[in-house]
């Protein structure tokens, strides 16, 4: 029986730093991951190296032949917008990786 596991994570805040530390801890070593996985994160503010993401969402999995990111959208302070995804195989070590960037500028009024 092929081990399976499929994870959803929402949050207001999210420290991806500690998360990614915690979960190398709670997980184990690679040997003992399942042989399937699909893994969602959102969250409205993401903090990675100090940086504030705003919005920050990942939705990724993998398989036995496949590693693929279905989506990856990471914000900044600045207005710039960071969207990707892409499909890696495994076994011969390649794949496609899309990123796009567009800047989302805010109006004020008033001034």
């Amino acid at each position: 029986m092929a081990r399976r596991s499929k994870r959803r994570l929402k949050a207001e805040r999210l420290d991806l730093d500690s998360a990614n530390a915690f979960a190398r801890a709670v997980i184990g070593p690679q040997g003992e991951w399942p042989e399937r996985a699909k893994l969602s994160l959102s969250a409205n503010h993401a903090i990675s190296a100090g940086q504030d993401l705003h919005p920050f969402a990942a939705k990724f999995g993998y398989d036995p032949k496949t590693w693929t990111l279905d989506t990856l959208k990471i914000g900044e302070a600045s207005g710039v917008m960071l969207e990707g995804g892409g499909v890696f195989d495994r076994t011969n070590a390649t794949g496609k990786f899309s990123l796009d960037s567009s800047l989302v500028r805010q109006l004020c009024g008033g001034d």
